[in-house]
């Protein structure tokens, strides 16, 4: 995938780039997709990130990190940025 990253840097300049890896998964019944993003090692820091969401709740109705949705910090360190999203966002979801 490193080879797709640095062709697409290089001929769209300004674009940042990612492999996108999509993981569906249930907390406390509830359907949630998780968006992992990769920008590659070049990228550092700011690798990896993760954007977390519940399908089920229209997206005009989600409160970032407060209602069905949250977007951890990026990370250089995958597991870290896994960390970095706002679990309890789900973990407490009481509708």
């Amino acid at each position: 995938m490193s080879e797709i990253l640095d062709f697409l840097k290089s001929r769209f300049r300004g674009g940042e780039p990612a492999e996108v890896r999509t993981f569906d998964l249930y907390i406390n019944n509830y359907l949630v997709r998780v968006e992992v993003h990769d920008h590659g090692i070049d990228a550092g820091s700011l690798r990896y990130s993760a954007h977390a969401f519940s399908p089920d709740i229209p997206e005009a109705d989600r409160v970032m990190n407060t209602r069905g949705e949250s977007l951890g910090n990026p990370d250089g360190n995958l597991r870290m940025a896994l960390e970095n999203v706002h679990w309890n966002v789900f973990e407490n979801r009481d509708d």
